[in-house]
C-alpha cells in the first residue's frame, strides 16, 4: 500500500478483516508473513511502538475524564509536557469539529461525537497510518454521516487509512484502494469503483449484492 491511500477491507463477518487490522497494529502476532512498514520489519515491535493509531468499534473513552484530557491522554503517557499536549488535543479536536465540547465527558456526547473523540485521540499522535475497525457500526443511522465526513477529510489530506467498513458507498467513493477478504484471505484487491462495478469472484458479487439489499 502507498502512503495516502484510503483502503478499505471488506468481507463477510469472519473473513478475517479484523484479525488483519490486528496484525498490523501489533495486538495480534501472525503465524506466517511480516508486517512492513516504509522498508521496516515491524513483525516483532510491540503496538506501542508501531507509529500506528488504532480507532475500535467501542469508542473505549475514559468516563471520568473531559473530552481534552482523553484526546491528550497518550501525549501524557508520552511525557509530553501540559500546555503542549492540551494544545494539540485542542487542534486535534478543532478538526473533528468538536472544539467547543473538550470540557464535556463522554456521557454528555451522543455515540458519533464520542467516535470522533476517539479519532481525534488517535490522530493527536501523529500517527504515520490510522486503523479503524468500523468505525460506523456501532453509530444509529442518523450518526454515520459526520464520523464518515471526518474521514473524507482525512483522506483528502492524505493521511494513510485503512479500515474495515461495510459502508460500501463510502469505500467506493473516498477510498483508494478496496481488499475484498473471503475465508481468511485476500481474493480481489484494486481501485474500488472498478471492482465493484466489474468484480471478478462470485463471491465478491455476492457479497455486493446482499450489502445492497440490506
Amino acid at each position: 500500500l502507498d502512503p495516502g491511500e484510503m483502503v478499505a477491507l471488506l468481507g463477510p463477518s469472519g473473513c478475517g478483516k479484523t484479525t488483519a487490522l490486528r496484525i498490523l497494529a501489533g495486538l495480534d502476532s501472525p503465524t506466517s508473513g511480516s508486517v512492513s512498514v516504509d522498508g521496516h520489519d515491524l513483525t516483532d515491535v510491540p503496538a506501542n511502538k508501531r507509529d500506528m493509531g488504532m480507532v475500535f468499534q467501542a469508542y473505549s473513552l475514559f468516563p471520568h475524564m473531559t473530552v481534552r484530557d482523553n484526546v491528550a491522554f497518550g501525549l501524557k503517557l508520552r511525557g509530553q509536557e501540559t500546555a503542549k499536549r492540551r494544545a494539540r488535543a485542542d487542534d486535534m479536536l478543532d478538526l473533528v469539529g468538536l472544539a467547543a465540547h473538550a470540557d464535556k465527558y463522554a456521557h454528555q456526547l451522543s455515540g458519533g461525537q464520542q467516535q470522533r473523540v476517539a479519532i481525534a485521540r488517535a490522530l493527536a499522535l501523529n500517527p504515520a497510518v490510522i486503523l479503524f475497525d468500523e468505525p460506523t457500526s456501532a453509530l444509529d443511522p442518523e450518526l454515520v454521516g459526520e464520523v464518515l465526513k471526518v474521514l473524507e477529510r482525512l483522506a483528502a489530506d492524505g493521511m494513510t487509512l485503512i479500515l474495515v467498513t461495510h459502508e460500501m458507498r463510502f469505500a467506493r467513493d473516498v477510498g483508494s484502494h478496496l481488499v475484498f477478504m473471503h475465508q481468511g484471505r485476500v481474493w480481489e484487491e484494486g481501485d474500488p469503483k472498478t471492482l465493484m462495478a466489474n468484480p471478478h469472484t462470485p463471491e465478491l458479487a455476492q457479497f455486493i449484492g446482499a450489502v445492497a439489499a440490506a
